[in-house]
């Protein structure tokens, strides 16, 4: 009986096939459907859903190791042209994404890659490494809360120092530390084409930081550096700031969530006279106060090319509020000024809303939005 309903499937007319697909989700036609038999296949190269996957988006699918393998067998074999392909929270681990690096090698057409939270440590971050190296069409890795450590980051460092297409690399929450920072800041000093780096949670304290300074001096290819939620202090703003004196390439910095203070702020304060290219700081939840506020004031006097600057949850009252007002009837440039999560009065905010009358290209937000993100 079995054997006759096996025949009577392989058997179907074409069109009865193309319905039963139309059915199935992405996944099951390349991992189930496929290699079937030769006819079936035949049929699902021919589907038109099949013909124009360029998009793979299976998120928390858990398909372990196996369904790692599983996927990377099929890729390699089948003609689709991926571009995209998203594997966040599948606990592919170190052996799943050995199989998808091996086909990285080769691949043609596969810019992004997303391995968010796989558990794939400093192993998986090897094989991906090694594929690093003789890939090049990869623009975008994502590898967020991967476990990989500093051990994982000397791996990519050494891939990045002879990849020519990677652009994005992110790697939030992966324990990497200042000793992994040395390593990846080593590999920039080498490297022309990344351009955004997110090093986000990632226990990066002054020391780790003065590393990425004296590699921000030298590269000239990163636009967008992203190290929010660490241990920077007033130490590491400092090494920052010099870096900002010199650098002609930044144009975004995420500070979010450290320790930078007033003085901190100061050190970026002096840097903003001068650098001529940032375009977007972020400080917010960095304890800088009324003092910091009248740093950073002082200067966005002199600033010609700042247009964001987000100032939440840093314990800024209508002293530091005047500071700003002060500045910004002289500043021209800046357009967003987040004040948000502060202590300023109903009455200094009026005097912001009138400020507002005179600066017509600036937009001062001063109230909690609901569900707003950092």
């Amino acid at each position: 009986m079995c054997d006759r309903i096996i025949s009577s499937i392989l058997t179907l007319p074409v069109e009865i096939v193309y319905r039963i697909l139309d059915h199935l989700d992405n996944f099951n036609i390349l991992c189930s459907i496929r290699d079937v038999c030769t006819r079936i296949n035949t049929i699902v190269d021919s589907y038109h859903r099949y013909q124009t996957l360029t998009t793979l988006d299976l998120r928390y699918k858990s398909i372990g190791p196996q369904g790692a393998q599983h996927l990377a067998s099929v890729l390699q074999q089948s003609k689709i042209t991926l571009t995209m392909l998203n594997l966040s929270n599948n606990q592919i681990g170190d052996q799943g994404v050995q199989c998808l690096a091996n086909i990285l090698q080769y691949n043609k057409t596969l810019t992004t890659l997303n391995l968010h939270y796989n558990q794939i440590g400093p192993q998986g971050a090897e094989h991906l490494a090694n594929a690093l190296q003789q890939n090049k069409i990869l623009t975008i890795l994502d590898l967020r809360s991967n476990e990989i450590g500093s051990q994982g980051a000397k791996h990519l460092a050494n891939a990045l120092e002879q990849n020519k297409t990677l652009i994005t690399l992110d790697l939030y929450n992966n324990q990497i530390g200042s000793q992994g920072v040395k390593h990846l800041t080593n590999a920039l000093q080498q490297n022309n084409t990344l351009t955004t780096l997110k090093l986000a949670a990632n226990q990066i304290d002054d020391h780790g930081v003065q590393y990425l300074a004296n590699a921000l001096q030298q590269n000239k290819t990163i636009i967008t550096l992203n190290i929010y939620n660490n241990r920077i202090g007033s130490r590491g703003a400092q090494h920052l700031a010099n870096a900002l004196q010199q650098n002609k390439t930044l144009t975004s910095l995420n500070l979010i969530f450290n320790h930078i203070g007033p003085q901190g702020a100061a050190h970026l304060a002096n840097s903003l006279q001068q650098n001529q290219t940032l375009t977007s700081l972020n400080l917010a939840s960095n304890q800088i106060g009324d003092q910091g506020a009248e740093h950073l004031a002082n200067g966005l006097r002199q600033n010609k090319t700042l247009i964001s600057l987000t100032l939440m949850s840093n314990q800024i009252d209508d002293q530091g509020a005047e500071h700003f007002i002060n500045a910004l009837e002289q500043n021209k440039t800046l357009i967003t000024l987040d004040l948000e999560y502060n202590d300023i009065s109903d009455q200094e905010k009026q005097r912001i809303k009138e400020l507002l009358c005179i600066n017509h290209g600036l937009t001062v937000s001063l109230e909690y939005k609901k569900d707003k993100r950092l």
